[in-house]
């Protein structure tokens, strides 16, 4: 019996939906408040359900195991985390000549979403010492630094970053990433600094200081 092109559409239909309901679900235990006292790394959790629907979409659309592979390497590595067994996927890379260890991505993100917000609020009208101070002192009540060094100023901390990123001697793609997409935002007018900063204070309560 042949399938029309009508039903094959509908069960596409009905397997992105699935998906999707599934990424909604996978979206809410990665965004559950962890326990304090459990050790339970629910971010992780969500990972690995979002990344196993994804799975179960592909498989069901008939995409070919071996292109799965990625898909399915990197879920059991995120299951070797949990279980406390090393895995090559999740392995830090060694550093050539030693140094300062590496910043996150979590964090080279939240530092240039927060250069990118001091850029907003020159845009409309603060000098840049005051919104660098603004947004700085906003980020370390919740315990979030420019810089590592406790004893460093971190609004100048943050002048140096934003000066850097627009030098372009900033060498963390995503900092700089994320600081373009925080500057094109100023088309919505005035009051988008303030709104971001907002939204850069609600991501970073969950992140502690870095080390």
């Amino acid at each position: 019996m042949t399938i029309s092109r009508l039903e094959k559409l509908r069960h596409h239909e009905e397997l992105f939906a699935t998906l999707h309901e599934k990424l909604i679900a996978a979206d809410q235990i990665f965004k559950t408040e962890p326990a304090d006292s459990d050790g339970e790394n629910v971010q992780r959790e969500g990972i690995v359900a979002a990344l196993l629907a994804v799975q179960e979409y592909l498989r069901a659309l008939g995409v070919e195991a071996d292109f799965r592979d990625p898909i399915r390497s990197m879920i059991g590595a995120l299951a070797d985390l949990e279980n406390g067994r090393m895995n090559p996927i999740t392995e830090p890379s060694k550093r050539e000549g030693g140094g300062r260890n590496s910043i996150t991505n979590d964090v080279a993100a939240y530092r240039g979403h927060a250069a990118g917000v001091v850029t907003l609020l020159m845009v409309e009208g603060m000098r840049l010492p005051n919104a660098a101070r603004r947004v700085a002192s906003a980020l370390g009540q919740e315990g979030f630094t420019i810089s590592d060094r406790e004893d460093r100023n971190q609004t100048q901390a943050l002048i140096n970053f934003r000066k850097a990123l627009l030098a372009g001697r900033g060498k963390n793609k995503i900092a700089r990433g994320v600081y373009d997409s925080i500057v094109s935002c100023k088309q919505y007018g005035p009051g988008a600094g303030d709104k971001l900063l907002e939204g850069l204070i609600k991501k970073v309560k969950k992140v502690s200081k870095p080390q």
